[in-house]
């Protein structure tokens, strides 16, 4: 595989030829979604195990929060992914930032 990015991506691109791709692109993205659902879902459960526990404690709250906000970002990632993955050739990727870091804050 080529060592930079610009010639891996350009390793990867489909074909200029409707219809003719160098790889599966569409079985590909719909695997990789799929494969990510089962741990997203582990993440969920564990969240909110997380937030049962730590119903009375107001930074363990804001952190429950935070990690809540990260797996909707990433699903919302993911079926965006999975309906459009053009759009994600036309825009450089999204920084995930915890919350007390220097990113939003928890409403």
């Amino acid at each position: 595989m080529p060592a930079n990015l610009p010639e891996r991506k350009a390793s990867l691109k489909m074909s200029a030829n409707p219809g003719e791709e160098s790889l599966p692109w569409k079985q590909i993205v719909e695997q990789a979604v799929h494969d990510m659902r089962t741990p997203l879902s582990c993440m969920r459960t564990t969240v909110e195990i997380l937030r049962m526990i730590s119903a009375d404690s107001e930074p363990h709250g804001k952190m429950v929060g935070s990690l809540n906000l990260q797996i909707d970002e990433l699903a919302s990632h993911m079926e965006s992914l999975l309906k459009n993955p053009v759009s994600f050739t036309k825009r450089p990727p999204p920084l995930m930032e915890t919350p007390g870091m220097g990113s939003r804050d928890i409403a």
